[in-house]
């Protein structure tokens, strides 16, 4: 071999390079997320059910990983929300109009004021609505909506206010499960986060209400008189035939009288 050239690659080796390459990209890839990845799982974009699936999400919401595991207590009144009609108008009756269209705000107040180094991380909300069709706002940008039109959140974490479209059902009650987090800027899940879970529903103009048992239907014990008679004759015809099937195996059947000698 001459001096200055490399050895060349016997085919067993390059087929051991081939074995190994997948594992090395996936090496590769798998250190450049844990570079890259916000610590805490710090979401700045929004989390739904279709860009996350960390345990416990489907139940506890933003808390999944932020804050301390506690949700605010009832009757606080650091977020709000309202729904308006196409024409602006406040719903004040929680009832809506078959398959209209409706504005929903959420608002959080007081927030925690971030330092100026991290301005662009105020809050973030998470909506999920049992019925109808939540959507992005004509124009929008501040929010994104999942591909069934049932959860919605935000798409930046600069804002305190959103606003969300909703298609009302033909009928039925609406339930909303609204999350509001209100993070502290470090840019993580932290304990510094709070969580705020509220609710509220909406219901059609037949007043259906959420949640409401299912009415219990009188039920009657015993039988009708047609059904006693019908029962009875059959009771009848059933003793004849056994009876009938009797009086001809005993006196008809020649095997049982004495024609069978004859």
């Amino acid at each position: 071999m001459a001096p200055g050239l490399a050895a060349p690659v016997k085919p067993q080796q390059a087929l051991r390079l081939r074995e190994w390459r997948p594992f090395l990209v996936l090496s590769v890839l798998a250190a450049t997320a844990l570079v890259t990845v916000t610590p805490g799982w710090g979401l700045p974009d929004g989390a739904n059910k279709e860009t996350i699936t960390l345990p416990d999400f489907a139940t506890k919401g933003c808390v999944a990983c932020h804050g301390e595991g506690n949700f605010a207590p009832p009757g606080n009144t650091t977020i709000t929300w309202t729904v308006a009609d196409a024409d602006g108008a406040i719903v004040t009756n929680n009832a809506y109009v078959a398959a209209a269209s409706y504005t929903i705000t959420i608002t959080l107040h007081n927030e925690q004021n971030p330092t100026p180094a991290t301005e662009g991380r105020h809050a973030g909300f998470n909506l999920r609505a049992t019925a109808g069709k939540l959507a992005v706002p004509e124009g929008s940008s501040a929010i994104k909506v999942t591909s069934d039109g049932k959860e919605a959140t935000h798409a930046d974490a600069a804002e305190t206010e959103w606003k969300v479209s909703w298609t009302a059902p033909e009928s039925g009650p609406a339930v909303f499960d609204l999350f509001v987090n209100d993070v502290n800027g470090v840019g993580g899940a932290d304990a510094g986060d709070n969580v705020y879970r509220s609710g509220f529903w909406l219901t059609d103009s037949a007043g259906a209400v959420a949640g409401s048992a299912a009415k219990a239907e009188h039920v009657e014990f015993g039988i009708s008189l047609q059904q006693y008679w019908i029962g009875l004759i059959g009771l009848a015809g059933m003793v004849f035939i056994m009876v009938a099937g009797f009086v001809y195996l005993k006196f008809v059947n020649p095997h049982n009288t004495d024609q069978k000698d004859r």
